[in-house]
């Protein structure tokens, strides 16, 4: 008698088919824990290092600011406000770069301290160059500059009481995935406490002249033809085909000036012909010049004529090297 082979139950199939489930399952949860570990340890790797950078940028910040403080009183108002926006945009960048990484469960905690650190820090430095001026040119209220200056180095004690913090949350990260240390700083010096003193720098500040607010635009005029006489104290200029006036506009002020309208107007003194022409200069610089040139001025031969070169700025504080004036006869043709 033949006997077929062992057929099993139909239970014990069943049972096979959900082992072979579990098995297969429990690989692929193997494989995703182990994909998603590399994943983290990257992130974790990619966070410490882009930490580690904009702590070192923060620390050439603060070596900087701390120098700027110390050295004030031998610089010039626009060097200190370009100085300020310079370590400010510096900073801003750096935080920006980790703000861009992902921050890993691993890495939280220290983010949070990190994060409070580089913020305060660049709020503070943000906030120097409105405080550097407020100490100066606030002639109403002089604690106005005190209290903003207050305000920022309080914001940079916040920031390095946090930072005080980070190298004892990075111990557990560096002993599990071998990663350097961050630098040692901080941007409130304690070998120079008086330079964060807020009454003592703005005392300082106040004393410095070349921060304090100064305008002065002048102008330098060429005309071609030049004059070549007088008559009766009057400039000649000689019959051409052409008029035209050159101006040197300068800005020997500590402020930057924008939108300068340089106004040419020649009037005929016993007519009735007046010509007003003018420019504008979009912005000048402190110890920076610019020229503006007016062509083809129309003039008759054997006329008077007065004319005016004017290049206002409020507040200016010599008023008076914004004008230029001269009265002059066109000189007959032949």
């Amino acid at each position: 008698m033949a006997y077929n082979g062992y057929t099993p139950y139909r239970g014990e199939r069943r049972r096979r088919r959900i082992l072979l489930l579990v098995i297969f399952a429990t690989l692929i949860g193997l494989f995703s824990l182990a994909v998603r570990s590399r994943s983290e340890q990257r992130d974790v790797l990619e966070y410490v290092s882009v930490a580690r950078e904009t702590l070192v940028e923060h620390r050439e910040i603060a070596a900087q600011v701390s120098t700027l403080l110390v050295d004030i009183d031998g610089l010039e108002r626009q060097v200190v406000l370009d100085k300020v926006q310079s370590l400010y945009e510096r900073a801003l960048a750096a935080d920006a770069k980790l703000a861009a990484v992902p921050i890993a469960p691993e890495v939280a905690v220290l983010s949070g301290y990190v994060t409070v650190a580089t913020s305060s820090w660049t709020t503070a430095v943000g906030a120097l160059d409105e405080a550097f001026l407020a100490s100066v040119d606030d002639a109403q209220d002089v604690l106005v500059g005190e209290r903003l200056l207050a305000a920022a180095f309080e914001e940079l004690k916040v920031g390095d009481r946090a930072y005080a913090n980070v190298a004892q949350r990075l111990i557990p990260i560096s002993d599990e995935y071998s990663v350097n240390e961050f630098p040692l700083f901080t941007y409130i010096n304690p070998e120079q406490i008086n330079t964060y003193d807020a009454k003592l720098t703005a005392i300082r500040l106040r004393q410095f002249r070349q921060l304090a607010e100064y305008r002065d635009v002048k102008l330098s005029v060429t005309l071609d033809p030049l004059p070549v006489a007088e008559q009766n104290g009057v400039a000649v200029i000689p019959f051409g085909e052409t008029f035209s006036a050159s101006v040197v506009v300068s800005n020997n002020g500590n402020l930057i000036e924008n939108n300068i309208v340089v106004t040419l107007t020649i009037t005929e003194i016993a007519g009735e012909f007046v010509l007003p022409v003018s420019q504008t200069i979009d912005q000048l610089l402190p110890d920076v010049s610019s020229t503006v040139v007016f062509n083809d001025l129309p003039l008759l031969a054997g006329q008077l004529y007065e004319l005016v070169i004017e290049a206002p700025v409020a507040n200016d504080n010599d008023p008076a090297s914004n004008e230029w004036r001269l009265f002059f006869r066109r000189n007959a043709g032949e």
